[in-house]
């Protein structure tokens, strides 16, 4: 143990020793070389994304440098951001995909006309002294939104408690575009569904909470709503309902969610031909798999994915209507049967 102890600290000197002297810096953006690290005469290392966008065309020598690229590959390394509060020490092939999303690092604010910018954990106490009108305190896992026929962008920031959650929304030719992104570690939801009342009845939509650094980027098409001719007024009230899929048995939500509705999926399950599932709800809308457009035979049920639905806490079915019973199957199924806002 103690021999590991000193081997561990012998590398994170040389690691720190290799990051003081520059030697693991692109010779061409100073950040930290990525792999492929390639040597180009006249200019040094550069990492890989340097060596694409300004020297792959040009009539210059350069060849990988598999040393440094071995190098990097047995280090890890702490974050860029360590002195905003970050304390990350990752492997090199996971240190780019975290500083990409590092909650430290300086963001602007998601209102295009302010000129703010900081990191991530300061982004509430910006909107409530800068942007008041653009804050929403809710105490419950529902909260609604009025916005116009034409709406351009709409930021606001949604806070649930010491959950807080950014909303981008924006009306374009007849549809609505929607995200809902975390902005801090605090993460009790993890998806949410969002409705429409219409001249046709009720218009809704399941997805999944983002990442904070989705709110600079495009909506994407698939968090839409088609409001052309389903709407016959000028402002529309646009509801979003929080989801907590809280289970007993940690890491079986990725196996029982639906692949169409994204919902946890409970007995009748069915597969397709490929083996893909789906819930019995929605296999009577569907006629052939999303994943693979293999049919569904009529007595193509997954046994074992049932069994293991008797392990997992569900949410009452109505909690779209505001019921936050939760329980196991059979308890909530009797739950089901007499809750108050079954027929509402």
């Amino acid at each position: 143990m103690a021999e590991e102890k000193k081997s561990n600290n012998e590398l994170k000197n040389f690691t720190d020793d290799l990051l003081l002297n520059k030697i693991l810096q692109c010779a061409s953006c100073e950040d930290v070389l990525n792999s492929p690290v390639k040597m180009v005469d006249g200019v040094g290392d550069v990492c890989n994304d340097c060596y694409q966008t300004k020297y792959s065309n040009q009539a210059t020598i350069s060849f990988i440098n598999s040393k440094i690229d071995y190098i990097i590959s047995k280090l890890e390394i702490p974050c860029k951001f360590t002195s905003e509060g970050c304390s990350e020490i990752l492997p090199h092939a996971k240190y780019l995909l975290h500083v990409k999303d590092c909650m430290y690092q300086a963001k602007p604010c998601p209102i295009k006309s302010c000129i703010w910018q900081d990191n991530n954990f300061k982004i509430n106490e910006h909107f409530k002294e800068c942007h008041a009108d653009n804050v929403i305190k809710i105490d419950s896992d529902m909260f609604s939104v009025i916005c116009k026929e034409n709406q351009k962008e709409l930021i606001n920031l949604i806070i649930i408690n010491d959950e807080s959650l950014m909303l981008k929304l924006k009306i374009d030719s007849g549809k609505l575009f929607y995200m809902l992104c975390t902005t801090n570690k605090t993460q009790k939801h993890t998806k949410y569904s969002v409705e429409i009342d219409t001249v046709v009845g009720r218009v809704s939509n399941n997805s999944k909470l983002c990442s904070y650094n989705n709110i600079y980027g495009s909506v994407s098409p698939d968090n839409g709503l088609n409001l052309l001719e389903l709407l016959c007024t000028s402002e529309i009230k646009v509801t979003f309902i929080l989801k907590n899929t809280n289970i007993s048995g940690k890491g079986l939500t990725e196996y029982l969610e639906c692949q169409v509705c994204k919902t946890l999926m409970r007995p009748p399950i069915h597969n397709c031909e490929m083996g893909h599932s789906i819930c019995g709800a929605c296999k009577t809308r569907v006629t052939q798999c999303p994943s693979c457009r293999s049919s569904y035979s009529s007595n193509s049920k997954n046994y074992s994915l049932e069994g293991i639905c008797k392990y997992v806490e569900y949410s009452c079915k109505y909690d779209d209507k505001g019921c936050v019973q939760k329980g196991f199957l059979n308890e909530i199924i009797q739950h089901e049967e007499v809750c108050s806002l079954k027929d509402k």
